[in-house]
């Protein structure tokens, strides 16, 4: 085929959709690199510890020419067939990026001009830029996997027809280069193997030089992270340069007024004086703000006032840069966000893979743009704030090589750092985590949990010997919150909850289980008692909606029964009465026990409340050991024979761990984003679980009109063998009417 015209993505005109044109979207994605870079690169740098006199050359260098020709492999017969709905299928022979790459090795015309625009370098420096330049193109869509299932099929399928034409004599691919004067032939790459220029033959030049460059960054910590950096930032240029930015605004001063908007320490010191209401901070606060260190591990208690400490120390480390707080989990972020930054007129942005969901009943007037925004408008929001709010997940995305992450890339590298409750990261997030933080070995961190694990204490102190590690003020500590009950049956224990509700206080009961949950919310509701049961196992929008009505009930007068599971450990500010609890690890209880007494003082210091803790059948879904160590840890508090205090708790802990191996350091090898050199791939930034996305049947039809209706009405459920057959839409399996028994007050469990 011959076309007039070389297309970067789909246009019904070409004519009136000229930012559909190759040279035209090239120019906008290299526009929006060289703004990142002159925005925000002098930040970049000095969290990742490179010398800005010895660096920033570089990074222009390798971002202004990985964004010049990182799509030129799109000047290929098949993908022009393709974005024209001419493509004989829906999938091509060889991606695109991997067409760049061939041409950056091969084509006279590119490998002269790159030679030329490389030249300004020291000779030492040039191959180096040239492997940095190389990688960020191949894997700026993470596709480039190995052997080349996804990024050349070709490769293993037939049906692709005997060789592919690279439109490299086209006026308009020449006109990238500046070269329209100069002869060119057109490229025929081969499909067939033992052939000239065969796509076969290719690979194991391009798997060579790869092993010997990923060998390079190996040895040479420095480039390591620069070259993962430069990758990233070329995707962030791509989402930028073609994406629907606010009208009539270049992207060079979109991007430059977004990541130039950095904190100040007035800023942060609004939020925390609205938080205090005129008192005074505590002298633990204090010591959190103090901290200098880079890294730095606050160990204290449920209701200690870690959040306003860290707080205060952003007004240190994070002034003049941005600050991500990361939470756990998506409520505990809408909650992080609603109680202190919602009504600060700090530019700030709740991000998380449901947040527009979240945020929806709080959308004010004239926001109805917030919710229209594209798809990779919505993965740049990080740049445009201050203050960003979010789970975990959003920041290690970029460990793992997600887009996510990726594209919000030049305000993650650039900024401060919360981890709250870190003791619930399993160890893959754990790891990601310490690789993440040792990427930016400048920029600062800090990490907060009531119940972190010995294990994850010693890794965390042996891979960062200058970490300054906090612990809550000893009077705060040593209040007598809990008295500790292991011997009521669970009878018994119901009986207790029926007397606290109808005395009109609040019971929080933690199961270890969805079913067990949905077990006593039957007892309860035959005993016509105030209920409300909050799990994973409801459609996001129920789920939602029951988080709110259990933080509100919390807040009257009236008694009430609310049941949890493992959600109440981090997603519920909440101050009971009375905790009846499954026997769960000991971290895992000491975060429910941080939902009971919660707001005593050291001037108001109360008295103590009962914690009942139950026997389970199952250890599911912990392990045996789990639970022996968890029944020798409340064994040990017993038998203090008197009421116990958050001290007492992490005392208890550390002898129980003291049993335990000593930890080596993080173990990182094969970070996706770091280690992948010329590849690129994503990984799961969680562990695997059994927990997969359902959609009920029935609610296909508005799933199909809406992204935010198909979140809303995603239910995730255990998987089962049977699911196998199920149809599935969107990466959610569709569950058959009649397969799921749903109630919004309930949820959802599986019908026998």
């Amino acid at each position: 085929m011959n076309f007039d015209r070389m297309l970067a993505k789909s246009a019904v005109d070409t004519a009136t959709n000229e930012s559909s044109l190759l040279q035209n979207h090239l120019e906008a994605v290299t526009i929006a690199g060289n703004s990142i870079v002159r925005t925000a690169g002098h930040r970049i740098l000095e969290n990742l510890s490179l010398d800005v006199n010895d660096w920033m050359k570089r990074l222009e260098v390798a971002i202004k020419l990985s964004c010049r020709i990182h799509d030129i492999g799109k000047a290929n017969e098949s993908f022009q067939a393709m974005v024209r709905g001419k493509g004989q299928s829906g999938q091509q022979p060889v991606r695109h990026e991997l067409v760049s790459c061939y041409l950056i090795m091969n084509n006279d015309v590119v490998v002269e001009w790159l030679n030329n625009n490389l030249s300004d370098l020291f000779v030492e420096d040039q191959e180096h830029i040239w492997n940095v330049i190389f990688s960020a193109v191949a894997g700026h869509h993470t596709k480039m996997d190995y052997p080349w299932e996804k990024a050349a099929p070709a490769l293993k399928h037939g049906g692709f027809g005997l060789s592919l034409k690279i439109h490299t004599s086209h006026p308009d691919f020449l006109s990238i280069f500046s070269a329209t004067d100069k002869f060119a032939a057109a490229t025929e790459l081969s499909l067939v193997d033992s052939s000239e220029n065969s796509i076969f033959d290719w690979q194991n030049v391009f798997a060579l030089k790869n092993r010997k460059w990923k060998q390079f960054l190996s040895e040479h910590p420095d480039w390591r992270r620069f070259a993962a950096a430069a990758k990233a930032l070329l995707m962030a240029a791509d989402a930028a340069g073609s994406s629907m930015l606010p009208a009539n605004i270049p992207i060079s001063k979109w991007i430059e007024n977004a990541l130039a908007d950095c904190l100040l320490a007035d800023d942060l010191q609004q939020v925390i004086d609205e938080r205090l209401g005129g008192m005074t901070p505590r002298p633990f606060q204090i010591n959190v703000g103090d901290s200098k260190a880079k890294v730095t591990l606050v160990e204290a208690g449920c209701g200690s006032g870690k959040t306003i400490g860290a707080y205060i120390w952003a007004k240190r480390h994070a002034a003049g840069k941005k600050l991500f707080f990361c939470y756990p989990t998506t409520g505990t972020a809408t909650e992080g966000y609603l109680g202190y930054i919602a009504q600060s007129p700090i530019e700030a942005e709740l991000i998380h893979s449901r947040s527009v969901v979240d945020l929806e009943d709080f959308a004010q007037s004239g926001e109805e743009d917030y919710f229209e925004k594209p798809v990779r408008i919505e993965s740049l929001k990080a740049w445009d704030a201050r203050i960003v709010i979010c789970t975990i997940d959003t920041v290690l995305s970029l460990v793992r090589n997600n887009h996510r992450g990726l594209y919000s890339s030049p305000a993650l590298l650039s900024s401060a750092f919360v981890f709250d409750e870190v003791h619930s990261l399993d160890y893959r997030m754990f790891e990601a985590l310490a690789s993440f933080m040792k990427a930016l070995p400048n920029a600062s961190f800090l990490l907060m949990s009531a119940s972190i694990v010995s294990a994850q204490k010693q890794l965390i102190e042996a891979s960062f010997p200058d970490i300054a590690m906090i612990s809550a003020p000893a009077d705060i500590e040593s209040l007598p919150r809990y008295t500790i009950e292991n011997k009521i049956d669970p009878d018994a224990a119901f009986n207790i909850a029926v007397e606290y509700v109808r005395a009109g206080k609040k019971v929080l009961r933690v199961a270890n289980t969805v079913a067990e949950a949905q077990r006593w919310y039957d007892m309860s509701a035959m005993n016509t008692l105030r209920t409300i049961v909050y799990h994973s196992r409801f459609k996001y929008i129920d789920r939602k909606r029951q988080h709110r009505s259990m933080m509100e009930t919390f807040e009257d007068e009236s008694g009430v029964l609310a049941i949890a599971t493992q959600v109440a450990e981090m997603s519920l500010d909440l101050d009971a009465d009375l905790l009846i609890t499954d026997i769960a690890p000991a971290s895992a209880l000491i975060q429910r026990l941080g939902r009971l007494n919660r707001r005593i003082t050291p001037d108001a210091p109360g008295s103590p409340r009962i914690a009942v803790v139950l026997p389970v059948e199952k250890a599911a879904p912990y392990q045996n050991e789990e639970l022996e160590a968890a029944q020798d840890w409340i064994s040990r508090l017993i038998s203090l024979d008197r009421a116990v205090s958050q001290s007492d708790l992490s005392v208890a802990l550390t002898e129980i761990a003291a049993q335990s191996e000593p930890v080596d350091s993080f173990r990182t090898e094969n970070v996706e984003w770091l280690d992948s050199a010329y590849f690129s791939f994503p990984g799961n930034v969680r562990s695997t679980g059994i927990s997969v996305p359902v959609i009920m049947e029935e609610d296909i039809p508005v799933c199909r009109n809406s992204r935010i209706e198909l979140e809303k009405h995603t239910i995730p459920m255990n998987y089962t063998s049977f699911m196998d057959k199920w149809n599935v839409y969107k990466n959610r399996w569709i569950a058959p009417s009649g397969a799921i028994e749903y109630n919004p007050e309930r949820g959802a469990k599986w019908r026998k």
